[in-house]
C-alpha cells in the first residue's frame, strides 16, 4: 500500500547490518502495519494509536526539553535571527496529536523539534555551522524525519541524505509528505543524484551511498548519528564511515554502551582507522540532560575548532574521559 516498488517490502535484515533484536522487532511490526490495508488507512493516527516504534512518544520522556533546553533555546541572543524560524512558529511537523508547549511570545513548541534545535544549536555554538551554508546533510537513522524538516525550516537547502531500514524510509517519505516537503526513495533514481532534496536510501544500499557525496565539499558537508549509529549492526555502522571520512562536520550522540559493545572503545579504533583523529579537531563531552550520554563533535581543521563551551555543559570535568581526547 505504500507503494514500494517491485513486489513487496524488501527484508527487514540482511546477512550484513542485521539490526539489533529490538529494532527488528520494532521493524516486523512497522512493515506488517506498511503491507496492511486498514493500517495504511490509519497511518495518520500513528501516535494515538501506540504504534512501534514510538517514535513521537520518546521525546515526550526525554527531561528538560519543556524546561531549561527549551528556555536555553529562547534565550539564545541569536534566536531570532536564526533558530525562530524553526522553532515556535514553524509549521508543525508530524503527527497533528503531539502536544504542543505555548511558550508567548515565542509560539507553540513541540518536544522533538526543541530536541533537534538543540542539536542545531550545538553545532551553531561549538563550530559557528550555519546549516543555511552547508550544501550536503548525511543523516544516519532518521527518526521521523524531523531533523530534515528543522533543517529546512533553519532554511538549509541542499541535499539531505536519510540512510535508514527499509520499513523507517516508507514511514518519513509518508511523515515528510504529510507535512508539505518533498522526499524520494534513493531507489527511484539508481545513477547519479543531482538534485538538491531529501533522498531516502536503505542502509542495506552496496554501492549506491556514496554517490552523494561524490562530488560534494567536505567543508560544507555535515553527518549527524544521534544515538543511531551506536545502536546499530556493526555492519550498517561500516558501510557509512566512509560517509563519515568524507564529511567536514560531524556530530554524533551516544552512551558508552548499547548492546553489549563499548561504543567508546568503538568510536576510538574508527577515529584512528579513518584518519579523523589527524583531519578534525574532536570534542566529546556528557549531555546535560542524558545521564550517561555524550556529544562526538569532529569539525575539520580546515573548517574549525570545537569549542568547550561551559553554557552548553562542557568542562573538563564532563568531558568524555577518553573519547575526543586529542582536541582541546
Amino acid at each position: 500500500p505504500f507503494g514500494w516498488p517491485g513486489p513487496g517490502l524488501p527484508p527487514v535484515w540482511a546477512a550484513e547490518g542485521t539490526p539489533p533484536s529490538q529494532w527488528a522487532s520494532h521493524m516486523h511490526q512497522l512493515s506488517s502495519r506498511e503491507r496492511d490495508e486498514r493500517s495504511c488507512r490509519e497511518f495518520a493516527r500513528y501516535h494515538e494509536n501506540g504504534w512501534l516504534p514510538p517514535l513521537f512518544k520518546w521525546a515526550e520522556h526525554t527531561p528538560g526539553l519543556d524546561g531549561p533546553l527549551l528556555e536555553e533555546l529562547v534565550d539564545d541572543l541569536e534566536y531570532g535571527a536564526y533558530f525562530a524560524a524553526a522553532a515556535g512558529r514553524s509549521p508543525h511537523f508530524g503527527s497533528p496529536a503531539v502536544e504542543l508547549l505555548l511558550r508567548p511570545p515565542h509560539g507553540a513548541f513541540r518536544r522533538k523539534r526543541v530536541q533537534e534545535l538543540v542539536h542545531f544549536r550545538v553545532l551553531r555554538r561549538v563550530a559557528n555551522i550555519d546549516v543555511r551554508q552547508l550544501t550536503h546533510v548525511v543523516e544516519f537513522g532518521g527518526g521521523t524525519g524531523e531533523t530534515a524538516a528543522a533543517a529546512s525550516d533553519l532554511g538549509f537547502a541542499g541535499r539531505h541524505v536519510i540512510i535508514d531500514l527499509p520499513p523507517m524510509l516508507l514511514l518519513q517519505r509518508y511523515w515528510l509528505r504529510y507535512s508539505g516537503l518533498p522526499a524520494y526513495l534513493g531507489e527511484d533514481s539508481q545513477g547519479a543524484v543531482t538534485r538538491s532534496g531529501i533522498v531516502l536510501e536503505s542502509s542495506f544500499a552496496t554501492g549506491l551511498l556514496g554517490r552523494h557525496l561524490d562530488r560534494a565539499d567536505a567543508r560544507t558537508s555535515l553527518f549527524l548519528g544521534l544515538w543511531s549509529l551506536t545502536e546499530a549492526g556493526l555492519g550498517a555502522r561500516a558501510k557509512v564511515w566512509p560517509l563519515i571520512a568524507a564529511c567536514g562536520i560531524v556530530l554524533l550522540a551516544f552512551g558508552n554502551e548499547f548492546d553489549g559493545l563499548d561504543n567508546a572503545v568503538y568510536l576510538n579504533l574508527e577515529l584512528e582507522r579513518w584518519g579523523l583523529v589527524r583531519t578534525h579537531n574532536l570534542l566529546s563531552w556528557h549531555l546535560v540532560q542524558s545521564t550517561g550520554h555524550y556529544y562526538l563533535l569532529a569539525v575539520r581543521k580546515d573548517v574549525g575548532e570545537a569549542r568547550c563551551l561551559e553554557e552548553l555543559n562542557c568542562r573538563e570535568g564532563t568531558r568524555h574521559p577518553t573519547v575526543g581526547r586529542d582536541s582541546t
